[in-house]
């Protein structure tokens, strides 16, 4: 092995450097050994050895503190990843929704916490205070008491749509029939859950921030004005008028 091969080598060059300190190699009389410097030399070669084995010492008791350390770390991220995942599985059942791959969504809101060589972090990063961040522009927009032209209307809710999709959550069931913009980039906003869908999607923002100690997205509804204007824009895609949609997530026909 290559550690014997380099701890014998040093101890080679160890004792011949104790050997020409004692001056055992004269040149008129090589083989006349002085008894002080055999003394010198079996001094050399102790020092040598006893150095030696307190580096291998060290070097094992560094290793397996790192191999430690490492393990601590990765339990951390694990223990943490599990109380996520419960947390997901509470919301499901209290708001009847349902996550994608919990994992990503993990990994977006902590993205260096899978990484054993990055320091763990109980706070959410960037993407989080995103989301955070464009809730609120859109809770402000929906609660004027203006209502929305068409064209904004169905900006929010392409905004709104990619935002779920950004927190991996759908609020609909697959089978749910819900506006569909374009006829293929569903929102999942129904008649039913016309009234809460914002609110609905509200709670689901506040738990993830509340888990990454970040500060809760501002709450409420839409306005009446919003609402009714939204309302008109799904009779109308039930109707079949206008470019948009009412579909069952399940049968969402595919980009082009």
């Amino acid at each position: 092995m290559k550690k014997d091969f380099y701890t014998l080598t040093i101890c080679t060059l160890l004792f011949l450097a104790g050997v020409i300190w004692a001056n055992l190699v004269p040149s008129s009389n090589f083989w006349e050994i002085k008894i002080d410097g055999a003394f010198s030399v079996l001094s050399a070669i102790a020092t040598a050895t006893a150095a030696i084995a307190a580096w291998q010492a060290a070097r094992f008791t560094a290793m397996q503190s790192a191999t430690a350390a490492r393990q601590a770390r990765w339990q951390e991220y694990r223990f943490h990843y599990e109380e996520f995942r419960e947390l997901l599985g509470n919301t499901e059942k209290v708001l009847n929704v349902e996550f994608h791959n919990p994992q990503a969504i993990y990994n977006r809101i902590f993205p260096k916490n899978r990484d054993i060589h990055a320091p763990f972090s109980l706070e959410g990063g960037q993407e989080i205070q995103s989301w955070r961040s464009t809730f609120g522009k859109l809770l402000v927009e929906s609660q004027q008491p203006e209502a929305l032209s068409q064209r904004d209307l169905e900006q929010w809710l392409f905004t709104f749509a990619r935002l779920k999709g950004w927190t991996g959550v759908s609020i609909s069931r697959p089978d749910e029939n819900q506006l569909t913009l374009d006829k293929f980039f569903p929102t999942d906003i129904s008649t039913g859950n016309l009234s809460n869908f914002i609110s609905t999607y509200g709670q689901i923002l506040a738990s993830l921030c509340e888990f990454a100690l970040i500060k809760e997205p501002p709450s409420g509804g839409a306005s009446p004005e919003f609402l009714s204007k939204l309302s008109e824009l799904i009779d109308d895609a039930r109707s079949g008028r206008g470019a948009n949609s009412y579909l069952p997530r399940n049968k969402v026909l595919p980009r082009r």
